[in-house]
C-alpha cells in the first residue's frame, strides 16, 4: 500500500506491483517524475492519482484491471502499449483529452462493465454478493459514464470505428442500468426510457 506515499522520481522500472494501492484515506501517492517502464500493475488502484508527469507509465506496462478512477490521463501516451494491456481497466471519471488510446488496448469491456455483469450473476436482485456496496445498476451507470468519456476521446483522435464501438457500449450500459433498476423495483424517470434492442 502506497497511500499518500512520496514516490517522486522513484524508479519502478520492471517492478511487480500487481494489486498495489496508490491511494487511500490519507490521499493519493505522489508519483511526479516517477519512472514506470514495463511494470506489472494488474489491478493496481490509482484512484485520484496524478499520472501526467509519470515517465513511461504506458510504455509496455501491464495495467489489466487497473482502477484509473478520477485520474488525469490527458498527458499519458498509451501508444506504446500492447493490445489488451488495459483489458478490464476502470475509467470512471478519468480525464481523457485526446489521450492516445485504442479500442484494442481496452479489450472486450471496461472494468465497470465486468463488475456490473458479475453483480448481476451473483445476486439476481442487483445487490453485491455480500449485500453491500454498489449494485449492478450502479456499476452499469459507471460503465456508461466510462464509455461516454472513451467515445469523446476516440472522436477527438479521429478514431471513428473505436468511437462508434464506445458509443454503442455506452448506450447498452445505460439500457442495462435502467433494466437493473426495474429489477430492483425502483421507479424510472419518464425522461429516461428503457432501450432493450442492443443489450448484449
Amino acid at each position: 500500500i502506497f497511500e499518500n506515499a512520496d514516490l517522486r522520481n522513484a524508479r519502478l522500472v520492471g517492478s511487480e506491483l500487481n494489486k498495489a494501492s496508490f491511494t487511500g484515506f490519507y490521499g493519493p501517492a505522489n508519483l511526479n517524475g516517477a519512472s514506470i517502464y514495463r511494470a506489472e500493475m494488474r489491478e493496481a488502484d490509482f484512484d485520484g492519482v496524478s499520472l501526467q508527469s509519470v515517465r513511461g507509465f504506458a510504455d509496455k506496462t501491464d495495467l489489466r484491471g487497473a482502477r484509473l478512477w478520477r485520474t488525469d490521463l490527458s498527458g499519458v501516451r498509451f501508444g506504446a502499449m500492447d493490445a489488451g494491456s488495459l483489458e478490464g481497466a476502470y475509467f470512471y471519471r478519468a480525464t481523457l483529452d485526446r489521450t492516445p488510446l485504442r479500442r484494442d488496448h481496452i479489450g472486450k469491456w471496461c472494468g465497470e462493465e465486468y463488475e456490473a455483469r458479475e453483480s448481476r450473476i451473483t445476486r439476481h436482485d442487483g445487490k453485491s454478493s455480500a449485500g453491500e456496496g454498489p449494485t449492478a445498476a450502479d456499476w452499469w451507470l459507471r460503465a456508461s459514464e466510462s464509455y461516454r468519456s472513451l467515445t469523446s476521446n476516440f472522436s477527438g483522435l479521429g478514431r471513428s470505428e473505436d468511437s462508434s464501438w464506445a458509443h454503442f457500449q455506452q448506450r447498452k450500459s445505460m439500457g442495462q442500468h435502467h433494466l437493473s433498476r426495474l429489477r430492483d423495483g425502483k421507479e424510472l424517470s419518464a425522461a429516461a426510457p428503457v432501450t432493450v434492442d442492443f443489450l448484449y
